[in-house]
């Protein structure tokens, strides 16, 4: 086989996107026209001159690249080919390693990555709960052990019914968790007009959106919103947990746990498959794991270039 591997240039474009199209791979976003950071390659057959894959590094992520080859020439060693020309380039950059993420479904790039000498790593990253096998077990009574201690939990829906300062409270209390979440030294305070904004688009989901109150005061929040439609994202009826938090007096009482357990309850009753979220509080990934949230749907691997 005699395949050309050659920079990338804006004439191929047209050619990348059709090995996109063709080869559909899971969890990678579509090549952009033009990403000036970032070194690309295309593999040409000499003989038809036809582009039959691609590959791309962002030099800001030297860590991780996309590598597509067309479905009719795969298992013929080009992606090989083009991973030994990003390879060079990644250890001419001071890479050591590089840490390629997978969707879980996409057998074939996982034994491509095998085959190449690329170990499974765990990674912090995506984690996810399917809520119908979630088992929530000794902590449905959370509310009502919380009810005892003077704590309500609401929803967002109820309480624009209830009370006309709701968003405006919820507004200050998203504010104040949000800046509070570890490594959001830089957070900038989102408007009570943004914030208005994003509760009313059409997506907002005002029923899976739990509050925590102790009498008047919104103590902790924890929502959903959908999953925006993405190669990331390639199955259906699945949800997106965005933020849960609880003000810092109201901790170590069980609020979050509850407030977690709420959202399960509500993807389940309404039919999502399910539910992803994402953190870098230790707390919250502890959390997370004991209501069985568990790594994916992304694998990574990892593979030494030193």
């Amino acid at each position: 086989m005699s395949i050309t591997i050659r920079a990338l240039e804006a004439r191929d474009y047209p050619a990348i996107l059709e090995v996109y199209n063709r080869a559909a791979p899971p969890g990678i976003q579509p090549p952009e026209t033009d990403v000036p950071e970032s070194h690309r390659y295309v593999a040409v057959d000499p003989e038809t001159r036809r582009v039959v894959g691609f590959a791309i590094v962002p030099l800001k992520e030297w860590h991780s690249f996309d590598l597509v080859v067309s479905p009719d020439r795969q298992r013929q060693g080009v992606g090989s080919l083009l991973w030994e020309r990003i390879a060079q380039d990644m250890a001419q950059t001071g890479a050591s390693a590089v840490e390629p993420w997978v969707r879980e479904e996409n057998v074939p790039a996982i034994g491509w990555l095998t085959k190449h000498g690329f170990t499974p790593t765990k990674l912090d990253g995506p984690v996810c709960l399917f809520p119908d096998s979630a088992n929530s077990f000794g902590f449905d009574n959370l509310d009502i052990e919380l009810g005892r201690q003077g704590v309500e939990l609401s929803t967002l829906a109820r309480e624009q019914l209830q009370d006309k300062d709701c968003l405006p409270k919820l507004h200050a209390l998203y504010n104040k968790v949000k800046a509070d979440v570890p490594d959001t030294d830089d957070y900038v305070e989102q408007t009570l007009e943004e914030f208005i904004s994003e509760q009313e688009e059409p997506e907002a989901m005002p029923g899976a959106y739990f509050i925590a109150k102790q009498g008047s005061e919104y103590i902790g929040l924890s929502y959903l919103r959908p999953r925006a439609a993405d190669p990331n994202c390639i199955e259906p009826n699945i949800v997106q947990q965005c933020l849960t938090g609880v003000l810092p007096e109201y901790r170590r009482r069980g609020i979050a746990t509850a407030l977690k357990v709420k959202t399960i309850s509500y993807a389940r009753e309404h039919g999502f498959r399910r539910i992803f979220t994402n953190s870098d509080n230790p707390a919250m990934k502890v959390l997370n794991a004991k209501l069985g949230f568990v790594s994916g749907p992304w694998r990574v691997y990892r593979k030494n270039l030193r």
